[in-house]
């Protein structure tokens, strides 16, 4: 049954940013010779109008059609369509896990707690060794990182096994700005680090050589980011999946080409045996640096 989107306040919230992201990403090219009230977008014979300010009394009819338009042409649900268009300006991690308990898309309160908990300290943990790779991250935020954290959003919830969306926004790249934004390298970076994680766990199983992690904790790997993994797996034994979807805000992501990863149960206990060699090898000078700065502000007040 096709899904006919008519809501007013629905369509309102598909901004022009988000579709004249998807559109072009999809091939869709905007003509430049038209007024500064529409945007106009032609692919083949057809054409779209996408009015540039979304309070116009007709912005939620052009939408309307738009969506129409892209279902015909694209073959597809308006629905799976209004998705794709309100994330076209975030890179889209969906963090997935198979347990016993799981039905309808319910899960038992304690597990689906956990998962969004440690679902943010695997981003947070990404993001600090984008600004800066260590293996132990103690104390305050860099700016970057919690600049990054306020804008990044949890999306609504799939049916299924039960997923945990994560919205990393990525910003439109500028003729004058031609700089990767630091939230595609955050989501670059947890995309890496889960890989290295996975493969380096694999060749610890048979080499035994713990040392082996000093030398991926470039690629993002730190006790933080293990402990968020081994707090999603859990007592329970949860397998897990993480699967990425790029915005088309950029240019066309052609770089990384599984952007599937899966981190199994089995590695629970080598995992939290990581955790505990990247904390013993940190260094300190930080952690004694943020102690004596909290202290002279607790002395002060």
């Amino acid at each position: 049954m096709k899904t006919t989107i008519r809501d007013k306040d629905a369509l309102q919230k598909l901004s022009p940013l988000s579709f004249s992201s998807y559109l072009s990403s999809n091939h869709w090219h905007e003509l430049k010779d038209n007024d500064e009230q529409t945007s106009v977008w032609i692919k083949d014979d057809e054409e779209i109008l996408i009015p540039v300010d979304p309070s116009l009394r007709d912005y939620p009819l052009r939408i309307f059609e738009a969506l129409r338009t892209l279902e015909d042409v694209e073959a597809r649900d308006q629905s799976q369509i209004y998705r794709d268009v309100s994330r076209a300006n975030f890179d889209c991690i969906r963090i997935s896990v198979n347990h016993s308990g799981i039905k309808n898309g319910n899960i038992p309160i304690e597990i689906g707690a956990r998962m969004y908990s440690k679902a943010y300290d695997l981003v947070a943990a990404s993001a600090y060794s984008t600004n800066s790779p260590k293996p132990f991250y103690r104390g305050g935020r860099p700016k970057a990182v919690n600049d990054y954290l306020k804008q990044t959003k949890f999306g609504q919830s799939e049916e299924g096994r039960y997923i945990v969306t994560i919205l990393s926004p990525v910003a439109p790249r500028s003729d004058k700005l031609r700089e990767t934004p630091f939230s595609r390298l955050v989501t670059e970076k947890l995309h890496s680090s889960l890989n290295a994680l996975l493969k380096s766990t694999v060749e610890y199983a048979s080499k035994k050589d713990i040392e082996i992690f000093k030398e991926v904790i470039k690629t993002g790997i730190s006790a933080n980011f293990c402990d968020a993994v081994s707090g999603m797996i859990g007592e329970e034994g949860l397998d897990i999946n993480a699967n990425f979807s790029w915005s088309s805000a950029l240019q066309k992501y052609e770089l990384i080409s599984n952007s599937d990863v899966k981190i199994a149960a089995d590695y629970f206990n080598i995992i939290e045996d990581v955790s505990k060699y990247l904390k013993e090898i940190s260094p300190l000078e930080d952690f004694e640096a943020d102690c004596f700065k909290s202290f002279e502000i607790n002395w002060k007040f």
